[in-house]
């Protein structure tokens, strides 16, 4: 019996380590980069967890696997976690962009990592092809008063923070996001 059970624990954590490391995007990967436009307002006073989010590409993205997505596919994602400021406390918003619907209407499973957030009209200075391994954090200033911090490995597109007020991202606050097709070992369900 005991045997049995120590056999049935290596064969589970064998299973585990296979399994996990399958959905991990590989680190030499190169995903593509290209610029959105949020299409609503989105505002820590009052935006709920769960919340549809949606941004449009301004430019077509084609990823390395072949994955095309043309300009104006709109980015489908929700608010993941948000915590709004009181009394001058630190705001928290976290976002995940987990689809993509064609101009066809056909839905497609991304990965999308948010490299950098900007006020509509800000000027686009970003490289196109990001490694499967890179991680960004945008100090306030771009975004008055609000950091970014994404991870292309990380569970969520991004989480932006403010230290001492609500955060604010009007319609058309310009994003810039690296983009891979989920089935490039993305697995959209658990995050890894």
């Amino acid at each position: 019996m005991k045997r049995f059970a120590v056999l049935s624990l290596s064969v589970a954590s064998t299973l585990l380590v296979f399994s996990a490391g399958a959905f991990a995007l590989n680190p030499s990967s190169q995903l593509e980069a290209g610029n959105a436009r949020l299409t609503k307002d989105l505002d820590t006073a009052h935006a709920m967890k769960g919340e549809m989010v949606t941004a449009k590409l301004t430019q077509t993205i084609e990823t390395p696997e072949g994955l095309k997505l043309p300009n104006g596919t709109e980015l489908m994602g929700h608010v993941d976690q948000v915590q709004p400021s009181y009394a001058k406390s630190p705001a928290k918003l976290s976002l995940t962009f987990d689809k993509a619907q064609l101009k066809d209407g056909k839905d497609v499973a991304i990965k999308a990592t948010l490299v950098a957030v900007a006020p509509s009209g800000a000027p686009d200075d970003m490289e196109s092809k990001i490694a499967g391994n890179d991680s960004f954090d945008q100090e306030p200033g771009l975004l008055s008063g609000v950091s970014l911090h994404s991870a292309v490995q990380g569970k969520t597109s991004g989480t932006l923070i403010s230290r001492d007020k609500n955060i604010h991202l009007r319609a058309g606050t310009e994003m810039q996001i690296a983009i891979a097709p989920a089935s490039a070992g993305w697995n959209t369900r658990t995050g890894s």
